[in-house]
């Protein structure tokens, strides 16, 4: 038919510029207008003016503002800025048109899926289930050729854990008010003891490592989360809730600490003449010339030098090198 003709015609004059068209992602050349553009159709001139005529498929310039504003939210939401105009292709603008509103009602879905399965209750594997739900929402939309639908799909995973992100923090608040309970749990056993400080000091470390484990379950792959913060917060609050207990308790007369083991200190010396090689000195002469000074009981340090011959220093002990005795002998200085 006419159809035919003017599709044969045209394919015909086209040819020479479509062989010139580099169309990204592919090797070859294009060859129809198909390959170029998204939608071709052949109508008839009496059809022409039947579509020109009839009113059905006019839009109002609000309806048609409206459109275009939905269109752009969609592209800002899914798909990511382009650079250059002169660099978009046909079949990248062919992509963002067909997998554009489908990237983002697959991303409604996915958030709606999430959202359902832990609304206000602990999910220990949400990390996963994110995951999943990222799979299935990749899966949904058409598959595309091209940098644009690669970057469609990457931004349609960044957008569903942007969004889920808030979740995220929700769950987080449910486990640590999980673990919490666990702690008070295991705490609650505890006798009042000397060693209660070391119990409640050692359940506490082995919950926050529990609870550090169950942390890492709850991200995404590939999501921008952090468990870090979450962690020291709740490890600090289980530290500090020790800390009330045990001056509680000790406030009570429940709990009383270990005594502290007393310290031993040992003092070594040299004598000036452990083998007694000098008999010509009496045992109390050895250590003539060097004056033992020490703080006396009234703490006064500070005498006359006649003094020196009637304080209470003027007793002192000197070893004997001839026998194990010790000596009490009176200075005569």
């Amino acid at each position: 038919g006419d159809a035919a003709k003017t599709k044969s015609q045209l394919e015909k004059a086209a040819s020479s510029i479509l062989s010139n068209i580099i169309q990204s992602g592919k090797t070859s050349a294009a060859k129809s207008l198909e390959d170029v553009f998204a939608v071709v159709d052949y109508i008839s001139p009496s059809e022409l003016e039947q579509k020109l005529l009839d009113g059905s498929e006019r839009v109002e310039p609000m309806d048609a503002a409206a459109a275009v504003a939905s269109t752009i939210d969609v592209m800002s939401t899914v798909i990511p800025p382009l650079p250059l105009l002169s660099s978009i292709t046909s079949s990248d603008l062919a992509s963002a048109r067909k997998l554009g509103p489908a990237a983002r009602e697959a991303l409604d879905k996915a958030i709606a899926r999430v959202r359902e399965t832990a609304d206000e209750k602990l999910t220990t594997d949400f990390g996963t289930l994110c995951e999943a739900a990222a799979k299935v929402a990749l899966e949904e939309i058409p598959k595309g050729k091209g940098a644009t639908a690669s970057q469609i799909q990457a931004q349609l995973k960044e957008g569903l854990y942007s969004e889920l992100s808030d979740v995220f923090n929700e769950q987080m608040d449910l486990l640590r008010l999980a673990y919490t309970e666990e702690f008070n749990r295991k705490v609650s056993k505890v006798r009042l003891s000397p060693l209660l400080a070391n119990d409640m000091n050692d359940i506490a470390t082995e919950v926050t490592k529990d609870f550090a484990k169950a942390a890492k379950k709850m991200v995404a792959k590939g999501a921008g989360w952090t468990v870090g913060t979450a962690q020291t917060a709740f490890s600090r609050q289980l530290k500090t809730f020790c800390s009330e207990q045990l001056l509680k308790a000790r406030a009570s007369g429940k709990f009383r600490p270990v005594p502290r083991k007393g310290v031993t200190v040992g003092f070594h010396w040299l004598l000036p003449k452990p083998f007694g090689n000098d008999y010509r000195q009496e045992p109390w002469e050895l250590n003539v010339g060097q004056d033992i000074v020490y703080v006396p009981q009234d703490k006064i340090t500070d005498v006359e030098g006649r003094q020196v011959y009637s304080g209470d220093w003027r007793r002192k002990i000197a070893s004997s090198p001839v026998s194990e005795e010790a000596v009490f002998a009176g200075s005569g200085r």
